[in-house]
């Protein structure tokens, strides 16, 4: 007699179950709401935020020690030491961001426009915000824990930048399907179109475009047609969700709006969250300035910088008008690029477009506008070369477009 010997379907439908629960607890511990992950990015935060008001409160203290200040301090030369220090800061007086502060770069320095009356000011510093308020005669300087700028229940690691969502919509009878998340605002998510805009659906007022080169004769109106809300509104109005359409609340939402490029803060928004200065490196961030000379035309010029050097007097060395950015590290290498800001490493297929343009007039030239060339410089073309394409923006609510 032969005896036959394995395994029971009992003990395999056991051992089934049992391997089910153990990869049911392990991704729990690592994705679940208090798992690995989860930790960690909370960890990362606290820290970002811990650095942060680190850096404000040096540039506080400095501020004391200088002689026009003689140890004492107003909320104003607070506001223009940070400012100063930190040309990129965004500066509100009030915790919801609704009013904010301007600042007038003259020779090089920053001061604020009016007389300054607020008993309070807020901060908004390398995405954290932060109080600024006079206490027993100093300054104190204290994060604000519930950060607009901080989603609750809607945020997006900047690691998931240029994910496509179900967002869908139409312009000029084109329909526009492939959107991409750009940058988290607060309550709000900018997406970009995934690539270039087709020549009709460009909208023709103020722009002129051929294939998917789009120009203009004159650069104001080429940057005046990239914010008007007629040429663009059709991107919100005709807008869906997986095949829902936008309500009217979130149509009449005076932060809901769309642009026919990203401006040169938003991209520098974007790369800088995703490609932060790390490892000791110093180069990976994106900066930026702004004349303090009118251009011909009536617009502000900027011009970017690789290095922490601006503000920079006018007019900045040449090398500062231009600045090498794509590659995941932050240097250029075209083969590795991030297609979220560079989508295409070669032209021919675009009818010879070499890059697209950003919502930003150049301070090298008055004729020029800033755009994002396809080998990975951020530069400046002449508004009316026909080498450069449109990526329009639209800024919706992060709860709508996380599906939360």
């Amino acid at each position: 007699m032969k005896k036959n010997s394995g395994i029971t379907l009992v003990a395999l439908v056991i051992t089934i179950i049992v391997l089910l629960i153990l990869a049911g607890v392990t991704i729990a511990l690592v994705f679940g709401d208090n798992g690995i992950l989860t930790r960690a990015s909370d960890s990362k935060k606290t820290t970002e935020k811990a650095s942060g008001l680190e850096e404000l409160k040096m540039v506080i203290n400095e501020s004391y020690m200088d002689d026009d200040h003689l140890g004492s301090l107003t909320l104003q030369q607070a506001a223009e030491a940070i400012k100063n220090e930190y040309s990129d800061d965004e500066f509100y007086t009030d915790q919801n961001k609704t009013s904010e502060l301007s600042f007038t770069l003259t020779n090089g320095k920053y001061t604020y426009d009016e007389e300054f009356s607020a008993e309070e000011f807020y901060v908004l510093h390398k995405g954290y915000l932060y109080k600024i308020v006079i206490e027993n005669s100093s300054i104190v300087c204290t994060p604000v824990e519930s950060d607009s700028s901080e989603t609750s229940g809607s945020g997006i690691s900047p690691m998931d930048y240029g994910e496509l969502v179900e967002y869908s919509t139409t312009l000029r009878g084109q329909r526009l399907d492939r959107w991409e998340v750009f940058y988290q605002e607060g309550d709000y998510v900018w997406l970009i179109l995934e690539d270039y805009l087709p020549s009709n659906a460009v909208p023709t007022s103020g722009l002129f475009a051929s294939g998917y080169r789009v120009y203009s004769d004159s650069r104001a109106n080429m940057l005046n047609a990239f914010v008007s809300s007629n040429n663009w509104s059709d991107l919100i109005n005709n807008g869906s969700f997986n095949g829902t359409a936008l309500s009217d609340d979130v149509k009449n939402d005076p932060n809901v709006r769309a642009m026919g490029a990203p401006t040169l803060e938003l991209f520098q928004s974007s790369w800088n969250a995703k490609y932060p200065n790390e490892n000791g490196n110093s180069q990976n961030e994106l900066n930026i300035a702004k004349t303090a000379e009118v251009m011909g035309d009536g617009n502000y010029g900027y011009f970017v910088s690789r290095f922490n050097t601006v503000p920079i007097t006018s007019p900045p060395p040449d090398a500062e008008y231009t600045t090498q950015m794509a590659g995941s590290d932050g240097y250029l290498d075209v083969d590795r690029a991030d297609k979220l800001y560079f989508p295409h490493a070669g032209t021919e297929k675009w009818y010879n477009t070499e890059g697209y343009w950003l919502n930003a007039g150049s301070a090298q030239v008055d004729s020029f506008v800033m755009c994002v060339f396809y080998n990975g410089y951020i530069t400046n073309g002449n508004n009316t070369s026909a080498r450069f394409a449109c990526r329009p923006v639209i800024c919706l609510p992060a709860s709508l477009v996380l599906g939360n």
